[in-house]
């Protein structure tokens, strides 16, 4: 009984002085990545600092017109969103149903994109990102992506959905503005 009571004593001061210690520091040179599969076997990674959320895929409910890429929209906690899809926004080739997961972009949280499958979360260092020369077409095809994080199992697109939100969100500015 006397040495359950030490160790609770001891339990209690460790507790204390993990508060009472100074905040570990962030190593700011990582950054948090979401691995993610655009289409079955081809993988790519995200910001989850560019995320404004991250859903399985509502039922998506098709609408005439729009940009190529757009698939429809959907409805997440009462809210609508513009789904495109995460293949055609990249030029890849779409596969024939549109994926299970849709990520919205945190500039704007009525833009998603679908995709097929999430791989799980990795922290990378900011120095094995790097941007790519991809030239033509024949290179996005295989590159979905400007910039590349190299990881443990290889590199890996690093998608940018900012870059790919902002002449979406223009497009849609565009029909917008002619109703």
């Amino acid at each position: 009984m006397q040495q359950a009571i030490r160790g609770a004593e001891e339990l209690r001061r460790e507790f204390d002085a993990a508060f009472a210690a100074p905040p570990l520091e962030r190593d700011e040179t990582l950054e948090p990545l979401l691995l993610i599969e655009v289409t079955p076997g081809r993988r790519a990674a995200l910001r989850i600092a560019e995320l404004g959320g991250l859903h399985v895929c509502p039922p998506i409910v098709r609408l005439p017109g729009g940009a190529p890429p757009q698939l429809g929209v959907v409805g997440l906690r009462g809210k609508l969103a513009v789904a495109f899809g995460l293949p055609e926004a990249t030029g890849v080739e779409p596969p024939a149903r549109p994926g299970r997961w849709i990520a919205l972009w945190g500039g704007d949280r009525a833009i998603g994109f679908v995709f097929h499958a999430l791989e799980g979360h990795v922290l990378a260092s900011r120095g094995r990102i790097r941007r790519t020369d991809r030239g033509g077409d024949a290179a996005r095809a295989e590159a979905p992506a400007d910039t590349v994080v190299e990881l443990e199992r290889g590199l890996v697109p690093l998608i940018e959905l900012g870059e790919l939100a902002a002449p979406l969100c223009a497009e849609r500015a565009k029909h917008d503005s002619l109703v």
